[in-house]
């Protein structure tokens, strides 16, 4: 049923903050930015670099057991 464009309007303008003000809703958009922001600023291939080079000394590789 069409109640007119007044309660139409009102659903329209809170739906958006309805979906911003809830943290569950809100922090993957943000996990997914930050992960954006990351990528393209390269600290994931220095993070991947340290990552690597700690886990050698605690996890032999394949390729010293050959």
């Amino acid at each position: 049923m069409l109640l007119g464009f007044q309660p139409a309007l009102g659903i329209i303008t809170s739906t958006p903050y309805s979906f911003v003000a809830s943290w569950t809703m809100s922090a993957v958009p943000m996990f997914l930015l930050m992960g954006f922001v990351a990528f393209h600023a390269g600290l994931t291939i220095v993070l991947a670099a340290v990552i690597r080079k700690l886990a050698a000394d605690v996890v032999p590789s394949r390729c010293s057991r050959l």
